[in-house]
């Protein structure tokens, strides 16, 4: 039988128990409060812009970042559709539809969309914007997306006049250029009064010329691509032809370096129409780049092959292979890898980039396999 002694010690339990469960509950929420302060701290201390919505694409948080790059305020953006609220627009000013909004990507795929827009403020002004779309995983499910942008028109302008420079220089010393080389040519043609030493000589200043006008070529077809100036003109091609030519070119580096080159042409290879123009800068960027990073008595092969689509290029080599932190970027414009930055000087960072270029808007496919210390392969598919 209970007494009141217990009955009074029951309820001091009962009251100290509760007092702690309140203490810990006041210290969680302190902690918590603590914490959300923190993540807002740091949200409007980072220059880029902020914002986050539910699943069914509804913002429920921006950042000042935002509000500022979009020319709004939080009543602006809060419970509204991120689609309805945000118009982005592609590179020739067209629209984006909801269904092919990057939202809509990431949040169907599960999976980061990075690409690059043209956004509209909310007084209707423009500006071009870097974009990161990264889905909210939850239990297996995407129950948000949260995006980060930032304004990239500065380096857009700097990109813009780094190219009018480069076209510019290149245009004003391909001309001097092919003087030099083409007197040269007169001197080793007629080699009058010339001793062999001094034959050998000009014909070393001449490979040297013709890789300054290769040089030059490079700069001016990569400005072209991205100013929409570079032709395709069209015309049904042989590939082995061009291949076979391409390979002729380059005798020279080849004999020097002692490189085998291995051919593998298959059967009924069909012909395509990609133009000799075309198809000459893809091989020539392919095979080169693969003679230029082999080490001497190394092996090159070159492959052409029917495929479903139309045929398939292959250029493998064993020569020093990329980094797995250089492969994202392999295709980028004037980027080398540090390891070949330092064993081969000479070099561009231009060749895989029109090659990429050129084979996109071809409707083709470009890749690579790559181990270091290995050798790299590169593929081209081609229609």
């Amino acid at each position: 039988m209970m007494t009141d002694q217990d009955s009074t010690n029951e309820v001091e339990d009962i009251r100290r128990a509760t007092l702690n469960l309140l203490a810990d509950l006041e210290e969680e929420r302190t902690a918590l409060a603590l914490s959300m302060a923190k993540n807002e701290a740091l949200l409007e201390s980072l220059g880029d812009g902020i914002l986050a919505t539910d699943k069914d694409g509804e913002i429920i948080s921006v950042n000042q970042a935002a509000e500022k790059l979009l020319n709004g305020s939080q009543k602006d953006f809060l419970g509204k559709k991120l689609s309805d609220v945000l118009h982005i627009y592609d590179d020739k000013g067209v629209l984006i539809p909801q269904e092919k909004h990057p939202f809509q990507k990431a949040f169907v795929s599960g999976k980061k969309v990075v690409e690059t827009f043209i956004y509209e403020r909310k007084d209707g002004t423009k500006f071009p914007a870097a974009i990161t779309m990264t889905p909210v995983i939850f239990n297996g499910k995407t129950v948000g997306v949260i995006e980060v942008f930032r304004d990239v028109t500065k380096e857009l302008e700097l990109d813009k006049a780094k190219d009018e420079f480069i076209s510019l220089a290149s245009h004003q010393l391909k001309s001097p250029i092919t003087g030099i080389l083409w007197n040269l040519e007169l001197l080793l043609e007629k080699k009058s009064g010339l001793k062999n030493d001094q034959v050998g000589v000009l014909e070393l200043i001449q490979n040297s010329v013709k890789g300054m006008l290769n040089l030059v070529a490079g700069f001016l077809d990569a400005t072209k691509i991205e100013a929409a100036g570079f032709v395709v003109e069209r015309g049904k091609v042989d590939l082995a032809q061009i291949c076979d030519s391409v390979i002729g070119e380059l005798a020279g580096q080849i004999s020097d370096k002692k490189i085998d080159i291995i051919k593998d042409y298959g059967k009924d290879i069909p012909l395509l129409d990609i133009g000799i123009k075309t198809g000459r800068v893809i091989f020539q960027n392919l095979i080169s780049n693969a003679v230029k990073y082999t080490q001497e008595k190394g092996t090159v092969e070159v492959k052409i092959e029917k495929s479903k689509e139309g045929a398939k290029i292959s250029v493998k080599d064993n020569g020093y292979g990329i980094p797995e932190s250089a492969k994202k970027q392999i295709f980028t414009k004037l980027y080398r890898a540090d390891n070949v930055r330092v064993k081969e000087p000479l070099g561009t960072g231009l060749g895989l980039y029109l090659v990429k270029k050129l084979v996109d808007n071809l409707g083709g496919k470009v890749w690579f396999e790559s181990k270091l210390g290995v050798g790299s392969t590169f593929y081209v598919s081609l229609k």
